[in-house]
């Protein structure tokens, strides 16, 4: 598969690479779009030691679930060969912030796209366990869904 990996401030370069494994409680989504988010425009432009180099970015990816982890959990309604959205914030699920519905204080709070999770600027990307509860069913015909995710990324990033 291809990938764009960052491998310097302001340089990226695109390469061939073994496509994601998938954890047996997680997935591996078919990447169809990945919205260019002003954290991931600040990466490129900045750096960033959570995406040391070479790196793959992309934390706002649209695609259609591949493989499913035989120990996945997947959010109802959601199935193999369903077409998702992946939110980025990943949370514990366990820590009292997360259980009284503060996940954005979550004491173990990460971003898909950063380290320890590679992005979705990738023909394939891993849906690691953690951030399968993020997964959101989007309509099987995209032709309006993955235009709207694009111009809401694309108008965030220019406005940051």
């Amino acid at each position: 598969m291809k990938a764009a990996f960052m491998t310097g401030v302001d340089m990226v370069e695109i390469r061939k690479v073994t496509e994601p494994g998938v954890d047996p409680e997680g997935a591996l989504l078919r990447v169809e779009a990945c919205g260019i988010c002003g954290t991931d425009a600040r990466t490129f432009f900045n750096g960033d030691p959570r995406a040391p180099a070479p790196w793959i970015l992309g934390h706002e990816p649209v695609g259609v679930l591949e493989e499913v982890g035989p120990r996945a959990v997947l959010p109802p309604g959601i199935k193999k060969g369903d077409r998702v959205f992946l939110g980025s914030i990943l949370t514990c699920g366990r820590c009292r912030f997360c259980m009284d519905g503060l996940q954005n204080l979550c004491d173990e709070h990460l971003l898909y796209g950063y380290d320890p999770y590679p992005g979705a600027y990738a023909e394939y990307a891993a849906v690691p366990p953690i951030a399968v509860k993020n997964l959101i069913p989007l309509p099987a015909d995209p032709s309006g869904a993955g235009r709207r995710l694009w111009l809401a990324t694309a108008a965030r990033a220019r406005s940051s």
